[in-house]
């Protein structure tokens, strides 16, 4: 175990779901209403690593607070968006069986009428 290398992984918690980075990939796993998991994944490579620049002391403490900040933001954002799918779905459904409900009202109103 000593031999193998050390990988850095990172994450947060989103809505209903994880968000995991590592080096070289970024990714978001959320359960949706139904109880399947929607995964994101994509490949990412820090902006410090692509311009020497910015891994110098106090700039490369600002880019890994800024990166951290919108793959933390992108990441709830795509949690958002599935559960609010499945939301919508519940309140179509919901809408769908108050209408039932009402029309049997409404028949069982006729019909009392029709018996008087």
């Amino acid at each position: 175990m000593a031999d193998s290398p050390l990988i850095k992984v990172g994450g947060q918690a989103v809505l209903e779901g994880v968000m995991m980075r590592s080096p070289a990939s970024f990714a978001v796993a959320v359960r949706d209403v139904h109880g399947q998991i929607v995964l994101r994944e994509a490949p990412w490579q820090s902006l410090s690593a692509r311009v020497g620049l910015l891994r110098w002391p106090f700039l490369r403490g600002s880019v890994v607070l800024l990166e951290s900040m919108l793959n933390g933001i992108s990441a709830l954002n795509f949690s958002a968006r599935v559960a609010m799918v499945g939301e919508e779905e519940k309140e179509k459904e919901e809408k769908k069986n108050k209408e039932k409900g009402k029309d049997k009202d409404k028949d069982k109103d006729k019909d009392k009428k029709d018996k008087e």
